[in-house]
């Protein structure tokens, strides 16, 4: 006969669950993680391009409509940059994106540069300058 140890079965489970973990500890892939982290930051430019490209075009067209077709294609890649550098976002989904959306994320462990950063910094400072322009002058003008 054999004897039925309960530690021996505890044993395998722990195993099998430290196995799991380490292969994958997000909820969600890396392959979905890159096509959510697209949508979410090119989707918002795309639609708002499509929806006004009329008004955008228009001979009489102001400033205003430029300013704010800056600062809608801008804020989703600031806030996925945030969530990116502030380890929300997995490492292996991380380091699933392309440069653009990747760059400037390293953890800081591994030191981040000047270099690295130069591509959000430059993007912050456009959607800073758009909504400065587009919202704030003209409250401070009155």
């Amino acid at each position: 006969k054999l004897a039925y140890n309960k530690d021996d079965d505890e044993d395998k489970h722990s195993k099998k669950n430290k196995a799991a973990s380490s292969v994958f500890q997000c909820a969600i892939s890396p392959r979905e993680g890159r096509a959510l982290s697209y949508l979410l930051v090119f989707i918002p430019g795309a639609i708002h391009l499509v929806m006004f490209r009329q008004r955008i075009t228009y001979s009489y067209a102001s400033w205003d409509d430029l300013f704010d077709f800056i600062f809608t294609a801008t804020l989703p890649y600031v806030l996925h940059y945030l969530l990116a550098s502030n380890g929300v976002i997995d490492e292996r989904w991380r380091n699933s994106l392309n440069w653009l959306l990747k760059s400037g994320t390293s953890p800081i462990e591994c030191g981040r540069t000047l270099r690295g950063a130069s591509v959000p910094m430059a993007i912050s400072f456009l959607s800073c300058m758009s909504i400065q322009q587009r919202y704030l002058v003209p409250v401070c003008a009155r």
